[in-house]
């Protein structure tokens, strides 16, 4: 656990660094904790009558070794998980910490691995599309949102919800949580480039694990910048903290899904109009500063609607 001392030390360096810079489809990870840390950092920045609820509830997280059953986590689909388990992991403190609870909770029995994404077919040459759309981001996420404003829930499981709700606004703004691609070479799709190698005649490269998903999550290598990187990087236009409401929120989750396969057809699966070549060695050149320019421009939209997101769960 975080001492008192511990919090209020990091939060006054999270304040600093705002003061100074001013202005992870399939069950993988999405923009690593750099990304999502960002976007909670801007959320955050974004909506300052809500910090103080926010980190308030925030105080009831669980940990991994909490005892199962202890406590009535969040399960709005109703889905049935075997028995799981995994390290511990240290509880949430601050609003960054719970933006990548989610991803630090693998494979412990409060996973929820379907969560992360959702599968929007993206159709290459050979490709045809699938019965079903897997994954359940689109879906949860406006039930996670009613949980966290529930208060006749305990503040443990309206905790585990907004952790949730920060994690997976994030995942849905990194284009590859959003689609599974389907061509001859990928017949039941790439897991949202997980399975999309570089190398598919199977020959063994030095960058043989380079698949477009780890590439993207870690927006073109800009992960080693940091948080504070990532904020100096960040587009001069401003984005503006759009206004949600509950009754059209599951239509507003949609559009961004729909955005993310729409940017995944354009500048994921093709540059310059043409669809990568899965038999090369390497990204084409000039490939590494789209994915710069579109991640980080993601990163920037998704803080200004975690924002939206924060207000209307915390709307009197």
């Amino acid at each position: 656990m975080h001492s008192r001392t511990f919090r209020l030390a990091r939060c006054s360096r999270i304040l600093l660094t705002l003061a100074i810079s001013g202005t992870i489809a399939s069950p993988g990870f999405a923009w690593h904790d750099v990304g999502h840390r960002t976007i909670a950092v801007l959320a955050m920045r974004a909506a300052p009558a809500q910090q103080n609820q926010v980190l308030d509830l925030l105080k009831h997280m669980p940990d991994r070794e909490t005892p199962k059953d202890s406590f009535a986590l969040p399960n709005p689909m109703n889905e049935k998980l075997g028995p799981v388990s995994g390290s511990p992991s240290l509880t949430p403190a601050l609003f960054d910490d719970a933006a990548v609870w989610p991803d630090k909770i693998r494979n412990s029995w409060m996973d929820r691995p379907v969560w992360h994404y959702v599968n929007y077919p993206v159709l290459g040459p050979g490709g045809t599309a699938p019965a079903t759309v897997g994954g359940l981001a689109e879906r949860v996420l406006p039930l996670l949102v009613n949980i966290c404003r529930d208060k006749q829930q305990s503040k443990v499981t309206r905790a585990t919800a907004l952790a949730w709700v920060a994690h997976i606004v994030g995942d849905l703004h990194m284009p590859l949580h959003s689609v599974a691609y389907f061509d001859a070479k990928h017949p039941t799709g790439d897991r949202g480039g997980n399975d999309y190698f570089l190398n598919q005649d199977g020959t063994v490269y030095k960058d043989k694990d380079l698949n477009l998903h780890s590439y993207w999550d870690s927006i073109g290598n800009q992960n080693e910048l940091g948080v504070t990187g990532i904020l100096d990087r960040l587009p001069k236009k401003t984005v503006g903290v759009p206004k949600y409401n509950l009754m059209s929120f599951g239509k507003e989750v949609k559009s961004w899904c729909e955005s993310g396969k729409a940017m995944a057809e354009q500048y994921v699966y093709k540059f310059n109009g043409a669809w990568l070549n899965p038999y090369s060695r390497s990204f084409p050149i000039g490939y590494e500063s789209v994915v710069r320019e579109k991640g980080i421009a993601q990163i920037q939209l998704a803080g200004a609607r975690l924002a939206a997101v924060l207000q209307l769960i915390f709307a009197d």
